[in-house]
This record gives structure tokens, C-alpha cells and sequence, in this order.
């Protein structure tokens, strides 16, 4: 149990008034009543967040604020204490001359969970293994080739307007998505497309149009962070619907939505991040049959329907849709050169216009250069060629990852062998976490993903990680496999010695 002095303080989540102003409204109350007094010392940022059941870093906020008024003060190997009076009156009279920048910024971004950001950033550590990002393999598209296309884009003579293109995107570009989109089943005009320069661009410009504070937007769960934080930003109430190998569960969904009354549903149509799964036939028209009957919209991701391995794709829910209600977003993530990504939107002429409208005002041009690339291979025919290339390079990756996975079956290890898309979703023996392969694999220089981030509330997925195939060399898996298959053979070892 904590020792420091015993402040109460009462919290009501459900006031518009911010947590962290009625934590430091009452200290400061307290102190200038004199019940606290110069030299006491105040709980420590993590007692009080426990206490409170709240975010650590909501108590950091309040503490800021009160040291920027002099109230407060931290002292090394201490901790916080009141400030005496003496310092409080010269921090008083000498006034405060830099900005309070825990005060400046939105809450919600000092509460931010930055662990996804910060194990990404580390798969591009040089020398490190990357099982963790999900990028395209740099082996697709030849250097040459994208060399002498850029070098004609560059000396062609359409003049400086090249360096520009329409808010929508590049008019060629758009024209060739139509004929490409067609392939898919899906029928539109340049009209219905609104060109990004990747997935999480085009989901925060949806939500900026489409989402208000508090609206109700319905995700399937395990999730991408990216996307459910997408939304949070946004002020919408995430709420999760599970999955199993057959996709979301719609067998309640009606029910859910009655009772949530929500603004959209964001669904992963092919093989979903980070399970693999692909959303049944039957439940993709038990989506789209809500969806008309309570007139909500339907957000479909689409970034891994042609990686398909073992059997054809199922088609998509917007070319099932009759009723214009779902917004689909197509990515080149995984099927184009790493670091060139694009993406697009396609839905309701109403929805691009205003989608447009926020593009001009926020950004002057949206990745040209990438764009007439993307123009030229779709014209050439390279893109839609290339896809069964991709396809046997990464079904390659697929099963060298499997050869080494197996030898963990007998140490209860489980796992299934993805039909299309890039990762694998494990679940680890029991009595072993994510965070601990996830360290002694990073002290390997390994990097992967730990399960519970796919899991908005960090309520699941303590034994599940995610392994990702589709970037590293053939050569680069071999090593980094071996290395892994002995981290959690060391470990299941050991935890069986602890019992």
C-alpha cells in the first residue's frame, strides 16, 4: 500500500467538465483552504489512477497544472508535494512564461496509447527481423522499371499542372480504377471515386464528414488500432462485435444495433487484420439486409481480397450492394512498391463532392507522383498482371512460416494456416504472454505484434500475437523463424519448470 497523505478526491465520469480540471480543482480548493499545507505529500501518479480508475496520464495533466500555478512541486526520488508558501507566492509574482503545453493539448491526445506507433517504428530498426508491419515485399516491382517510368512521367510535356492533380485524384487514375473496380463486380463512375494516399487517411477524412461526438460506430473485434483510433479521435463510441473464422458474428447484430442506435459499421471484407478471416457469404447479406432495414451506412475495408491463396475470392459487400449504402476503401498496400502507398473511396456521389470539398481544404495535392505511377500500370496492364506474381511470392512466405511453425504444435501451440492476406494469428501455450515473446523476440532484434492491441479495451488477446509474412525475404524468414521457434520453445520450458 502506497504512503503519502490521504486526499480525497471524487470524480464524476459522466460531467462535461474534464476528469483531469476536477482532480486539480479540488487539490488546488484544498490548498488555498490551508487542509493542505506546504511540505505534504501528494499520491503518486499511479496510486491515484488506480484509485480513481482512471488513465495515468489524466492525473499527469492535473499535476501539470497545478505545478504550472505554483501549487505543486516534484521532487526526484519524492515524488509530488504541495509547494510552501514562500515558493508559492515568488512563482505567483515572478508569473508563469512558458506554455503549459499539458494544458494546450486535447485530452484525449495526452491519454493517447502510443505502444502500436512505437513497436512499428521499431520493425524499421536496421538489422531488425519484421514480422510486425504490414508492408508490401520490395521484391514485386523491379527498380528499372519504376526508374524509367518516373523519368518519363518527369520529362513529359504536360507542364508544371503534372505536379497537381484534382481533389478528387488524377482524372487518367480514376478512369482506370472504374475499368479496375469492374473486375471486382463493382460499378461506378470517375464521379463515385475519391483518390487518398493510404487506408487511414481515407477513414479519418470519412469520419471527419460523417461522425459526431458521441455517435456509435460498430467495429469487429479483434481490429486494426489504427482504425478504432481513427474513430476515437473522431469522438465516436467504439463498439465491438466479435469474430470467429467465418468473420464478424451477425447473429445478434440487429439486436446490438436497436439498442446502439449506431452511425456506421465498419467491416474488413477480405482477409481481416489480424486474424485472416473472411466474412461468409450469409453474413455479408445479413450486413447488408441491417444495414437497408435501419438505413446505416456500411465502411468496407479492402486491402487484402486479391491475396488469396487456396480458394477464389467471395465477393465484395458494394458489389452486393443495390441501395448505394456501403463506402468502400481499396488499398495498394500490399500489392505495390513499399513506401508508394494509395488508397481510395468509393461511394455516393453526395458523400465524394463533400469528401472533395475537405481534400481542397486541407491539403493542396494528394501524392502526384504515386498516382501517375498508379495511372501507368493500371494503363499498362502491369497491376492486374502482377497479382498472381504476388500471389505465389507471398504463398511461398506463407509456407516457409507454417514449416517452422508446426514444430510448436506439440508445445501447445495454436494456430491455422491463412487462405489469402499476410499474417498469421497465433495463440501462444498456455501460461506464456504476447509481452513476453514479444521481448525476448525484440531482445533477437525480432519485432511482431502483440495481440491485446487488437482489442480497443485490452481486454483480450494477452496470449495471441501476430506474425507478418509478406515483407521479408524468404532468406530473412528462415532466420528470423528459427530464432522464434527456439524464444517459445525456451519459454514453454520454463514456465513448465515454475509449476
Amino acid at each position: 500500500m502506497e504512503r503519502s497523505l490521504n486526499v480525497r478526491i471524487s470524480i464524476d465520469k459522466e460531467s462535461r467538465k474534464p476528469v483531469y480540471w476536477q482532480i486539480e480543482n479540488q487539490i488546488k480548493s484544498k490548498i488555498l483552504k490551508r487542509e493542505l499545507i506546504g511540505g505534504m505529500k501528494l499520491p503518486s501518479e499511479r496510486f491515484l489512477s488506480g484509485m480513481l480508475s482512471i488513465h495515468r496520464n489524466t492525473v499527469t495533466h492535473a499535476y501539470n497544472e497545478l505545478k504550472a500555478q505554483g501549487l505543486i512541486e516534484s521532487k526526484h526520488g519524492v515524488g509530488y508535494i504541495v509547494a510552501k508558501g514562500d515558493e508559492t507566492k515568488t512563482s505567483k509574482k515572478r508569473g508563469n512564461d512558458k506554455v503549459n503545453w499539458h494544458h494546450a493539448i486535447k485530452n484525449e491526445y495526452l491519454d493517447y496509447e502510443s505502444t502500436f506507433d512505437d513497436i512499428f517504428i521499431s520493425n524499421q530498426e536496421k538489422g531488425v527481423i519484421s514480422f510486425g508491419g504490414g508492408m508490401a515485399s520490395t521484391e514485386i516491382f523491379s527498380e528499372g522499371e519504376t526508374a524509367k517510368i518516373f523519368k518519363d512521367i518527369l520529362s513529359s510535356k504536360e507542364g508544371k499542372s503534372q505536379y497537381f492533380t484534382p481533389y478528387k485524384g488524377d482524372r487518367t487514375l480514376r478512369r482506370e480504377l472504374v475499368s479496375f473496380l469492374s473486375t471486382k463486380g463493382i460499378h461506378a463512375s470517375e464521379s463515385n471515386i475519391q483518390v487518398m494516399s493510404e487506408m487511414n487517411q481515407a477513414l479519418d477524412f470519412i469520419a471527419t464528414v460523417l461522425i459526431e461526438k458521441g455517435d456509435c460506430v460498430l467495429l469487429q473485434e479483434p481490429v486494426s488500432p489504427d482504425v478504432y483510433r481513427t474513430f476515437e479521435f473522431a469522438g465516436a463510441d467504439v463498439f465491438t462485435v466479435p469474430t470467429d473464422e467465418g468473420g464478424i458474428i451477425t447473429e445478434d447484430l440487429e439486436e446490438i444495433i436497436q439498442l446502439k442506435k449506431p452511425k456506421l459499421i465498419f467491416v474488413t471484407s477480405g482477409f481481416n487484420d489480424p486474424t485472416g478471416a473472411v466474412i461468409k457469404l450469409e453474413r455479408r447479406k445479413d450486413i447488408l439486409r441491417v444495414s437497408n432495414k435501419y438505413r446505416i451506412p456500411i465502411i468496407e475495408e479492402d486491402e487484402s481480397s486479391d491475396l488469396f491463396y487456396e480458394e477464389s475470392k467471395i465477393p465484395t459487400l458494394k458489389s452486393m450492394d443495390v441501395n448505394n449504402n456501403v463506402i468502400y476503401i481499396y488499398t495498394f498496400q500490399f500489392t505495390f512498391i513499399p513506401g508508394l502507398t494509395m488508397a481510395f473511396i468509393v461511394g455516393d456521389v453526395k458523400l465524394i463532392d463533400c469528401l472533395s470539398n475537405v481534400v481542397s481544404a486541407r491539403l493542396l495535392s494528394i501524392n502526384w507522383i504515386t498516382q501517375k505511377l498508379m495511372a501507368r500500370y493500371l494503363l499498362d496492364g502491369k497491376i492486374v498482371e502482377s497479382m498472381e506474381e504476388i500471389r505465389k511470392l507471398y504463398k511461398g512466405k506463407r509456407d516457409l512460416m507454417d514449416k517452422y511453425l508446426k514444430e510448436l504444435l506439440p508445445y501447445g501451440f495454436i494456430y491455422s494456416v491463412p487462405k489469402g492476406g499476410v499474417y498469421y494469428w497465433c495463440k501462444l501455450p498456455k501460461g506464456i504472454t504476447s509481452k513476453q515473446i514479444y521481448n525476448d523476440a525484440k531482445r533477437e532484434d525480432i519485432s511482431l505484434i502483440p495481440g491485446e492491441i487488437f482489442y480497443p479495451n485490452k481486454n483480450n488477446g494477452y496470449d495471441m500475437i501476430r506474425l507478418n509474412f509478406s515483407y521479408e525475404s524468404a532468406d530473412r524468414i528462415d532466420e528470423g523463424m528459427k530464432k522464434f521457434v527456439k524464444i517459445v520453445k525456451k519459454s514453454v520450458l520454463e514456465h513448465q519448470k515454475c509449476i
